[in-house]
């Protein structure tokens, strides 16, 4: 089982990730996520694949990150963010797309490349380089969001299976 802890150290998010071995009830590995020994704060996780071990991010910073299963201290691709925190993220079950939620919109990201050897991969099992697309920004006309109201927010996106 995999978990998440709120708060830790007065903190409001996470900064890692705790796989708990459900017969013993101990902590058998802990993830902790940072770049140039700063920590990453994160809200939610979840996975590519069911039990496959990739991860995504979405961070504070606005940035997504996938990491392989193999390599857990630096991210194979990450995302730049686009100013808005990301409060939640779900992938399709191969892995090919990303979908990041902010408080006012969603961001669909494609994750499939063609690596040098002309091999098309996605950004959990290669590092995508200059080869990211552009995300597609999803959010509602003015008309909408002004019938919405000013405190309403985007909540969980998810694709369905």
């Amino acid at each position: 089982m995999m978990l998440m802890s709120p708060l830790k150290g007065g903190k409001p998010n996470s900064t890692g990730i705790q796989q708990l071995d459900i017969e013993t009830g101990k902590i058998v590995t802990e993830w902790k996520f940072g770049k140039d020994g700063t920590e990453i704060t994160m809200k939610d996780v979840t996975n590519d694949t069911k039990g496959d071990g990739s991860i995504v991010v979405g961070s504070l910073d606005g940035k997504i990150r996938l990491y392989s299963r193999t390599s857990m201290r630096q991210a194979k691709t990450a995302f730049p963010g686009l100013g808005s925190p990301i409060t939640h993220v779900d992938v399709t079950y191969d892995g090919k797309w990303v979908l990041g939620t902010t408080d006012t919109y969603l961001i669909l990201i494609c994750t499939l490349f063609t690596d040098k050897d002309g091999k098309t991969k996605t950004g959990f099992s290669g590092r995508m380089g200059n080869k990211i697309p552009a995300p597609r920004l999803l959010k509602l006309t003015p008309l909408d969001s002004h019938l919405a109201g000013a405190n309403n927010k985007f909540h969980g996106g998810h694709f369905s299976w």
